[in-house]
């Protein structure tokens, strides 16, 4: 039996679609610290109402668990792109840096290890 496309051609395009569109959610997902850290700054530091400060856990909870599944893809050397799998380790250092810290109540409006 006679297959009518080559199968590297199916295969080559299926890796490099897969590729791109995980480069896209790698990068969109790491600049959601920088974002997480600005929302802090305007959102909770002056306001740490019960729903605001269930959202921030719930968002510090998840960004690393989703980085995990990025880092299952990337950690191999396999890897084919270095730049991505360098920015999901480091990022990823970076949230759980992140978890470790939490917005102090009142009027010191800063950052304290908990």
């Amino acid at each position: 039996m006679d297959i009518a496309v080559p199968m590297g051609d199916i295969i080559g395009r299926l890796q490099k679609r897969w590729l791109a569109n995980f480069a896209e959610t790698a990068e969109e997902w790491s600049a959601s610290v920088s974002t997480l850290s600005r929302w802090e700054d305007d959102k909770l530091l002056d306001n740490q109402s019960p729903e605001l400060l269930a959202d921030h856990k719930a968002t510090i909870e998840r960004l690393p668990a989703f980085g995990g599944s990025l880092s299952l893809a990337t950690e191999s050397r396999k890897f084919p792109d270095r730049r991505i799998a360098e920015m999901v380790a480091a990022t990823q250092v970076g949230n759980l840096q992140h978890r470790k810290c939490a917005v102090a109540p009142g009027p010191e409006r800063g950052v304290r290890i908990i």
